[in-house]
């Protein structure tokens, strides 16, 4: 392929990324066309050269290829929302009722990598692929803060999903693998992948919850945060490790994988410090894969994966929303700062740790 065509196939690569959606969390469920089509299982069956996004030890066995794939993914995202029990009691946060479909509608999802044999036991390779993403886009509905005020848009109502005019995230992350990997027989491979990423997000209709932010209450209410909402696509960029082992025919016809990838330590999202824990930390939770590929057969294999996600390392997913009540301007009686939004302990997802079992046939 010629160096112009590669540069316009990395450029449509990094554009339609920009639109990556993920099922496991936020994390895409499998990466590559081969490896998505077997649920995402495959760390101990490697079939070309989006292995090393999986398995880095498993490129040892690809050989000499260039991959390239796009899926389509259309989620439906919707939410439906009645007046709470707490209209009357004034001054309560009430969304709707509202039953809202978000506007964005189809993802490509896209991958590429290639692989080189530099000796008949090593191989280099570049897998680069969306590792997973979110994203909405809610026009319409109302919230209010007087659920006995006038409506639909008079005193104690305003207009958007979350009472801030048009509502949504995007949320972005690209992982360049550069993978290594060594067979250290005829049929154990070990491979390292240092890893390159950029993640992007982008926030809007969350002006409601100045209040609750670090900056409004250190400053006594009365100076509004910069950087909560609005501010258009913010990038960060940073790196960590992956390793990974590959075992053939540990007990005939039966093939063992592992891979570890660590923590991916990003540069904060300055443009929603006021939103994310931290200071806008957002760093990439560790992840390990674990399984298993029995052949019966020549034409037929059976793969079971077993992955963990340890999205609770990640204070900004894994914080309580809740934690918002502790804040001094919440009304609450709390006096703890950092749990205002932008504090260490700032609301988050409440997002746990995921296991998640994924099997597949070809």
């Amino acid at each position: 392929m010629k160096f112009n065509s590669l540069v316009i196939v990395f450029f449509l690569f990094i554009l339609f990324s920009a639109n990556s959606f993920a099922t496991n969390g936020y994390f895409s469920h499998g990466t590559g066309i081969k490896n998505r089509a077997l649920a995402g299982a495959g760390v101990a069956f490697p079939q070309d050269a989006m292995a090393g996004a999986t398995n880095p030890a498993g490129m040892a066995f690809v050989g000499n290829r260039f991959d390239i794939g796009t899926v389509l993914f259309s989620p439906d995202r919707d939410f439906s929302s009645s007046n709470s029990l707490a209209n009357g009691n004034g001054g309560a946060f009430t969304l709707g009722p509202n039953s809202e479909t978000s506007g964005d509608k189809l993802f490509p999802i896209p991958s590429m990598g290639f692989n080189k044999l530099i000796s008949d036991r090593t191989a280099i390779g570049l897998s680069i692929y969306g590792n997973g993403g979110l994203n909405t886009t809610y026009d319409d509905g109302t919230a209010s803060f007087d659920p006995d005020g006038p409506g639909p848009m008079g005193v104690g109502r305003f207009p958007g999903a979350l009472g801030g005019g048009t509502t949504g995230v995007d949320l972005f992350q690209i992982f360049f693998n550069l993978s290594i990997a060594h067979k250290v027989s005829e049929n154990i491979s070990l491979g390292i992948s240092p890893i390159f990423a950029v993640q992007g997000f982008r926030a809007n209709g969350l002006g409601a919850f100045a209040g609750f932010t670090k900056t409004f209450a250190e400053s006594g209410g009365m100076a509004l945060p910069d950087d909560l909402t609005s501010n258009g696509q913010d990038y960060a960029i940073g790196g960590g490790v992956q390793v990974g082992a590959l075992v053939k025919d540990v007990v005939d016809t039966v093939d063992f994988g592992i891979s570890y990838r660590s923590k991916i330590y990003m540069d904060e999202f300055k443009d929603y410090s006021d939103l994310f824990a931290e200071d806008g930390d957002f760093d990439v939770p560790p992840t390990l894969w674990v399984g298993f590929a029995y052949h019966p057969t020549t034409n037929l294999s059976f793969v079971f994966d077993f992955q963990r996600i340890w999205y609770e390392e990640i204070d900004s997913i894994s914080n309580d929303v809740q934690n918002l009540f502790r804040c001094p301007t919440a009304g609450l009686g709390g006096t703890d700062i950092e749990s205002c939004l932008g504090g260490d302990n700032g609301g988050g997802f409440g997002w746990s740790d995921i296991n998640i079992f994924k099997l597949g046939m070809q």
